[in-house]
């Protein structure tokens, strides 16, 4: 079975779950995801709910972050605002929590938390090797933002031991987003970006303990 990068498995719209997935797309996802580590969802948004969100980041207002224990890692984040709270529900619906659950075993998943973040190669922001192991964290996500097309800013996947065995993987359409697996045993990256378009996304992780109420009450 062969999934396209633009037909949606599971779609969201802004009143909920607006396409469900069949069992023999999770079966593929599954499979995927227990020989590479990660799997995609095309489309996760609908064009409405996307447009919407990427109308609203144009008047969003960014920040410089540098993450405390990785002294190569830097970026713009957004500030709290209206995409941020879309964003934040659209991953917490209860469908995509199953669909994520099926897919990489973890059925203990009970939240999800991210930022929209944004790396300028302009500004010499980049990514450094890490396995984001804490806090309950299992599966990660990134939703490509982009309006434009950049250069580089691939995911890149390593076998903590086998530093030199990577994976590559694009994520070049708006509005796809690529799931994989946390643990301490495999590292992961944002590979250099080239040229002068940055790239933008909304990344984080689904956690394992804490619910969606619990997670924000104590972030």
């Amino acid at each position: 079975m062969n999934i396209a990068d633009h037909d949606p498995i599971i779609q969201l719209d802004q009143t909920g779950t607006c396409i469900i997935p069949k069992e023999s797309s999770i079966n593929y996802l599954r499979h995927h995801f227990s020989q590479h580590h990660w799997f995609r969802l095309p489309a996760l948004l609908n064009d409405a709910l996307l447009n919407r969100i990427l109308d609203g980041l144009v008047k969003g207002d960014f920040f410089q972050r540098k993450h405390s224990g990785l002294a190569k890692n830097s970026e713009y984040v957004l500030k709290h605002c209206a995409p941020v709270a879309i964003l934040d529900l659209v991953f917490n619906n209860q469908d995509l929590l199953s669909l994520v659950k099926q897919v990489t075993g973890h059925t203990d998943l009970s939240a999800s938390t991210g930022r929209v973040y944004q790396l300028d190669p302009s500004q010499g922001h980049s990514d450094a090797w890490h396995d984001d192991d804490s806090d309950g964290r299992r599966v990660a996500y990134s939703l490509n933002l982009s309006t434009s097309p950049y250069q580089g800013g691939a995911l890149w996947l390593r076998e903590a031991q086998k530093k030199q065995s990577i994976q590559e993987i694009t994520n070049e359409i708006t509005g796809n987003v690529l799931f994989f697996c946390i643990n301490s045993s495999l590292e992961h990256r944002v590979a250099p970006l080239n040229g002068s378009t940055p790239k933008t996304a909304y990344a984080g992780w689904f956690h394992v303990e804490q619910s969606f109420k619990d997670r924000f009450a104590n972030p």
